[in-house]
């Protein structure tokens, strides 16, 4: 992947230590099926303890390392069709992504701005279609909702989600997929604030449908700490679409 230098914040740390923990959580319940259930509970008092000591240094490194090696083992045991639990292949490849993230930016690395787009993109669709797949479908207003914000994504951003690029020929993909998108929303192609107002929209308006899911958990498969969990990211890849569009200056 092509990066770009990147001094990891404090706020860095403890945003991104806290997901890793509720990952933890998800997996954990999740999963039914033994030695990674325990695992997964181990791990989770491994990063809650890491927390709670006030981020000590030298030990986050094997922390993101072992948390790897169990998300890597339960994806490939999905991607073999072996039933552990209540999780997807899906599931798997987004919390993975979210590890790799973090693990970068401990490296002093980002993404260049064109891939730092595309994955904020992605994983903000990710939290909505896995809330519409687990919204009660008595509850037939919401889910309208959930399912034409999904359909409100740039698809054309979208298409580049999931493909391999050298740099060269991703910012000229990219370019041509904010041309389509911005035509489709009669913009200038040029106009950043559009952009980065659309990113914001998108996160805003996923976090109030999220807000709004909240108030139904007695006819919801939703754990309330996921609904958050959503919440939050979900702000978190808003603002790093917005910082991506600005430098990219499009």
């Amino acid at each position: 992947m092509a990066t770009v230098p990147y001094i990891l914040t404090q706020a860095d740390l403890e945003f991104h230590s806290q997901i890793m923990l509720e990952h933890c959580v998800f997996l954990h319940l999740a999963i039914e099926v033994e030695p990674y259930k325990t695992q997964a509970h181990e791990q989770w008092q491994l990063w809650k303890q890491y927390i709670e000591d006030g981020y000590p240094e030298g030990e986050l490194s094997p922390l993101v390392s072992q948390l790897r090696i169990l998300k890597k083992s339960i994806l490939d045991k999905s991607l073999d069709g072996e039933w552990l639990g209540w999780l997807s292949a899906s599931f798997m490849r987004h919390v993975l992504e979210e590890l790799e993230e973090f693990s970068l930016l401990t490296q002093g690395l980002r993404p260049i701005p064109e891939i730092m787009a595309i994955q904020a993109w992605r994983l903000m669709s990710d939290h909505l279609e896995d809330a519409e797949s687990k919204t009660d479908p008595i509850e037939t207003e919401v889910k309208q909702q959930e399912q034409l914000l999904i359909k409100e994504a740039p698809a054309a951003i979208q298409a580049l989600a999931h493909r391999e690029y050298e740099p060269s020929q991703l910012m000229v993909d990219y370019q041509q997929a904010v041309l389509q998108l911005a035509a489709d929303n009669g913009q200038p192609a040029n106009d950043v604030q559009f952009m980065i107002g659309l990113s914001m929209r998108a996160g805003e308006k996923i976090s109030q449908m999220l807000g709004a899911i909240q108030t139904l958990k007695p006819k919801t498969v939703i754990n309330e700490l996921l609904l958050r969990h959503w919440i939050v990211e979900g702000h978190y890849h808003a603002q790093e679409l917005a910082v991506a569009l600005q430098e990219l200056r499009l």
